[in-house]
């Protein structure tokens, strides 16, 4: 309401300036005047009566009853001019979601969509999984399959490596789209004609993939397998088809078949049947075709080649399983022979593991002896070092007796020496007075130098001794 008040005070204001402007030209006087208009009416009079009609209308049951509807026809002439020089309000733009809201609620379903119970006009992912995709014969990873539905009728399904980049996608609800059921695979044409083949990790996942298939009645084609000879030959025994069949084939070669799953475990004793030969395991990679040439192949080739590439495919899976088979007996059979020898090396590990570990203790044992006789040493080695500072301490003393005799010596020889002399001058002295007592002087100067050359000798030996003893104890 203050929206609207506003907007009638600005047209009243418009009013009053076109008054002035009006009495300006004129050049009538500046008092303002109501002027009646040309049916009799003043300008504010028409201003009053357009506001009168204007709660009016909003009193009336017939009239809009909110702000958005009323202004609708202001906003509605500013569509055509350019967003960067006019104001747009948000409110427009939620009128015109919400009118697209209403007109696909309005619009009719399709059979399929009121059958899927989807919401029209939208796309529904009713499932989505995760897969490893094969496309042709290149491994292309882990992928996401999701099935998507829309409420006109149309369901998709979608391979997708990111939400971003999708691989590709088939329209189940085309004529030709159909989706082959086979053991561990589910396998389709794209909308580009190429082949893809899916193979999940958990049979859950493939089971949920294919219930959700069947339950919005979408083509789905369970393949059984059988032997490719049997398969071949009653291809063979329709003579009217084997042209169609031949130029079928030319138009394009079988497709390449992934691996399948390991099949049920074997006993040992059960061995493969030779009633079809072995081949190897070879993947071709599909040559392109023209896009116009698929769409002018009849209904009867798509059905013989969609049988002849079920034949091999199902021959393909056949020699799979035979190797499987051949692989798990010889697995088995190697297994058994081992067991024995396993055993033996198990028991010779164990041997020579505690002869090891006898090693070990004695080794031990040695060790400590070792320490033993080492410690003996080093106390006998100590015992050594103190008795040799000992005798380093007797030798300095009895070296000190040494210096203190060998001084006394020398005192005594001096007084020897001093005496004999004496005696010597007292003799002479004497032998002048006597010659007699000359020889008993010299008998005694003999015997006394003898005493001395004694003396001497003795003290040499006992000097010699603790200089020896020294000597012996350094080294």
């Amino acid at each position: 309401m203050a929206k609207v008040f506003i907007k009638d005070l600005f047209k009243r204001f418009n009013t009053q300036i076109y008054r002035y402007i009006d009495i300006g030209c004129r050049g009538t006087a500046v008092k303002l005047v109501d002027e009646p208009s040309e049916n009799g009416m003043s300008m504010e009079q028409a201003g009053d009566k357009l506001y009168d009609e204007f709660f009016d209308s909003l009193r009336s049951n017939n009239g809009p009853r909110n702000l958005s509807q009323i202004f609708e026809d202001d906003v509605k002439p500013l569509q055509n001019e350019s967003r960067n020089m006019r104001y747009q309000p948000s409110s427009a733009q939620k009128q015109e979601r919400h009118q697209q809201k209403i007109e696909n609620k309005e619009k009719p379903r399709s059979a399929l969509g009121q059958k899927w119970n989807v919401e029209p006009g939208v796309w529904t992912t009713v499932i989505a999984k995760v897969a490893h995709a094969f496309s042709g014969s290149d491994d292309v990873g882990r992928v996401g399959v999701a099935l998507s539905l829309h409420g006109d009728g149309i369901a998709k399904l979608i391979l997708y490596k990111t939400k971003t980049k999708v691989l590709a996608s088939v329209v189940l609800t085309a004529p030709n789209a159909s989706v082959i059921e086979r053991e561990s695979y589910i396998q389709f044409y794209a909308d580009d004609r190429r082949f893809w083949s899916l193979r999940f990790d958990q049979d859950a996942d493939e089971q949920d993939i294919i219930q959700a298939l069947r339950k919005y009645d979408l083509p789905l084609t369970g393949v059984v397998s059988s032997c490719s000879s049997s398969s071949i030959s009653d291809q063979d025994s329709k003579p009217k088809k084997s042209s169609q069949l031949q130029v079928q084939v030319q138009v394009q070669p079988p497709q390449p078949q992934p691996r399948s799953r390991l099949g049920p475990s074997v006993s040992t004793n059960q061995l493969p049947s030779e009633e079809c030969p072995m081949v190897d395991d070879v993947i071709m990679t599909p040559v392109p075709r023209a896009i116009g040439l698929s769409h002018s192949s009849s209904a009867s080739s798509s059905t013989i080649h969609g049988s002849l590439m079920v034949a091999k495919m199902d021959s393909g899976n056949d020699m799979d399983k035979k190797m499987d088979t051949i692989l798990q007996a010889m697995h088995r059979l190697v297994s058994g022979a081992g067991s024995s020898s396993s055993t033996t090396q198990l028991n010779d590990r164990q041997q020579n593991t505690n002869d090891s570990e006898d090693e070990m203790i004695e080794l031990e044992q040695k060790m400590l002896n070792l320490k033993r006789e080492n410690r003996t040493l080093v106390k006998s080695m100590r015992a050594k070092e103190q008795d040799l500072e000992e005798l380093r301490t007797s030798n300095s003393a009895l070296v000190e007796l040494n210096k203190e005799l060998k001084q006394q010596n020398a005192a005594l020889l001096a007084a020897m020496a001093s005496n004999a002399y004496d005696q010597v001058n007292s003799n002479s002295t004497s032998a002048s007075t006597s010659c007699p007592n000359c020889e008993q002087s010299a008998s005694l100067i003999n015997v006394l130098k003898r005493q001395v050359a004694s003396i001497q000798s003795a003290m040499g030996q006992t000097t010699a001794a603790p200089d020896a003893a020294a000597h012996r104890n350094g080294h």
